[in-house]
């Protein structure tokens, strides 16, 4: 949760380059004057903050006439350049984005860029040339928009021309409108969850009176189809094999994204089958009535789900406003998920009340 209000915030402060509208300013293909290229996504947070923030103030700080090439690696040719770069110039396998290449050294954090931007954009000798591109051709083209794509690849950074900024809504809105029907989709889950969980509190202090603080059979056959789906994509991110999608949605963009692992290490996959195993392990509990603390166990499973809703609700916001995609197993584990917190609810109060 802490990521999403980090990542709210920084769009916020530093808003995310509008590529499209800075395209057609800027000439068509690198000049002997570029210091660098800098690969990044529009997901990345670190990225952005190279971008709106570093890069600018080390332009600030110097009274370079460099230019920066910024390419989206998350696009078609943004991509195939990247992978030749990778073979070329031996990019470290483990390095994470943003990356930034100059013509004798490779940077793969924002500390590093950070640390060395500025000893660049003073050099008067250092720059890139173009003969060091692996594919002229397909630099000559990466500033001008793919027919087959929403946006152009790559954009020039310079003193004197900064990327044009669009504010958080219009990024979210453009992420929204990469798969419209997959992400429309997840919108009325994240919705429904929100309204379930307002309903859920309400009763809460509203402190029903029913006495039957029994979770019903349901409870545990919901949680065993979500903890179904749990193993399926954590088995196929175990195997690195593709999900079977169905015609809604990108499931495989989603399991490859960051967001898909917990501080980049835990599988979100594998969280939710150690919930779903929990919840039917408190089911079980209070059904034998285990050390006599039924209620004990009933308000547990409560709980657990809907700390589960609260997660989805945070991972479902994610998947079409900062994704772009919409994994439709995800979002039907979150469905039942909301049931599961639904369906234990007046027991659980019941029993919290009793």
């Amino acid at each position: 949760m802490f990521s999403l209000f980090r990542f709210t915030i920084l769009l916020l402060l530093f808003p995310v380059p509008a590529i499209p509208a800075l395209a057609s300013s800027v000439s068509p293909a690198p000049g002997p004057n570029l210091a660098g290229i800098l690969f990044f996504k529009t997901d990345c947070v670190e990225c952005l903050e190279v971008i709106n923030e570093i890069i600018p103030t080390a332009f600030d700080k110097s009274s370079s006439d460099r230019s920066i090439l910024a390419v989206n690696n998350s696009l078609p040719d943004g991509g195939q350049l990247f992978l030749e770069f990778l073979m070329t110039r031996k990019i470290p396998p483990n390095a994470t984005l943003p990356i930034f290449i100059t013509q004798n050294e490779i940077w793969s954090s924002k500390e590093e860029i950070s640390r060395n931007l500025n000893n660049l954009l003073r050099s008067q000798h250092d720059f890139f040339p173009p003969d060091h591109f692996p594919s002229k051709n397909l630099v000559a083209n990466l500033v001008s928009p793919n027919p087959n794509q929403r946006y152009s690849t790559a954009f020039l950074i310079t003193k004197n021309t900064r990327p044009k900024q669009q504010n958080w809504l219009d990024y979210f809105y453009s992420n929204y409108q990469k798969d419209p029907v997959g992400n429309g989709t997840a919108v009325i889950v994240l919705l429904g969850m929100i309204f379930s969980l307002a309903y859920i509190f309400k009763l809460f202090i509203n402190r029903p009176a029913d006495s039957q603080f029994a979770l019903p059979s349901l409870y545990p056959v919901l949680c065993l189809i979500a903890m179904g789906i749990a193993i399926y994509l954590f088995m196929s991110g175990l195997m690195e094999s593709e999900l079977s999608c169905g015609p809604v949605g990108e499931c495989n963009t989603v399991q490859q994204s960051k967001y898909a692992k917990l501080f980049g290490i835990i599988p979100v996959s594998l969280l939710g089958m150690f919930a779903y195993a929990a919840c039917i392990v408190f089911w079980l509990a209070a059904r034998f009535d285990v050390w006599s603390q039924k209620k004990l166990f009933v308000v547990s499973a409560w709980a657990c789900s809907v700390i589960a809703v609260c997660f989805f609700v945070y991972l479902t916001f994610l998947e079409p406003f900062v994704i772009g995609a919409t994994c439709i197993w995800c979002v039907t584990s979150a469905t039942i998920t909301t049931i599961t917190a639904l369906v234990a609810t007046k027991p659980a109060l019941a029993a919290i009340h009793s």
